[in-house]
């Protein structure tokens, strides 16, 4: 799984490959994160951040502090993927035409994120990220928010299903220990509403892999749930 930084929080069920509108799979391992902090040493990370930000830096500064966390366990899957449901998260920006775009000029980044039902006419979508060309999603959709594939997966029962609704967020986020104290929480408290057993991450940012993280506690009879990352 690639991802902006160098954050070694590493997940996936299979590696969902999207490009110029054609979509594979490849085989991968399942990894799982136990009981491990977002962000190891936040305090020091928050004091590096300061530092970029007195400076007037940005993320592509040389500088900034990308994430680099030591730990990251992992188990096999407990349950195949046909018996998965599946949601998809994305970082693109995506938003329903009509509604309060992304605020794609916050200094630390936009916090909040947008629950979209998956049965969405892609020309309803309207998108605004920052970090991609976004020359790409206007010529085929499915390089950052997949829909049809995984709704062609649910039909050949590659996948159980996938969930009815997918969740997007602006990936461009400096501030990663807002983003995780703030927005992670929520998120995650909507995957356990919907039972989502498993969740395809893309596209590139290192605001993912902290989903990834959070999104995995401890269940009361051990097991947890699975990222299917995408590369």
């Amino acid at each position: 799984m690639v991802m902006g930084g160098r954050d070694d929080c590493r997940a996936g069920g299979f590696i969902l490959r999207v490009a110029s509108g054609q979509t594979r799979f490849s085989r991968a391992w399942f990894w799982k994160v136990l009981d491990v902090e977002i962000i190891e040493q936040p305090d020091r990370w928050r004091d590096q951040y300061r530092v970029v930000v007195a400076k007037g830096a940005g993320i592509i500064s040389a500088g900034y502090p990308f994430i680099e966390n030591s730990r990251a366990p992992f188990t096999p899957a407990r349950r195949s993927l046909p018996m998965m449901n599946v949601a998809l998260i994305s970082s693109a920006g995506a938003y329903i035409d009509g509604t309060e775009a992304f605020d794609t000029n916050a200094n630390d980044g936009d916090f909040s994120f947008r629950e979209i039902p998956t049965q969405i006419d892609a020309r309803d979508l309207q998108f605004a990220g920052r970090g991609y060309d976004e020359s790409f999603i206007q010529q085929d959709i499915n390089v950052e928010v997949p829909l049809a594939r995984l709704l062609e997966y649910e039909a050949n029962r590659v996948i159980g299903q996938l969930n009815s609704v997918f969740w997007s967020f602006c990936g461009y986020i400096p501030d990663a220990a807002s983003f995780a104290d703030t927005t992670l929480p929520k998120l995650v408290a909507r995957l356990k509403h919907y039972d989502v057993q498993g969740v395809l991450l893309g596209a590139r940012f290192q605001s993912l892999s902290s989903i990834d993280r959070a999104r995995r506690p401890r269940h009361r009879n051990g097991r947890h749930a699975h990222s299917l990352s995408r590369r």
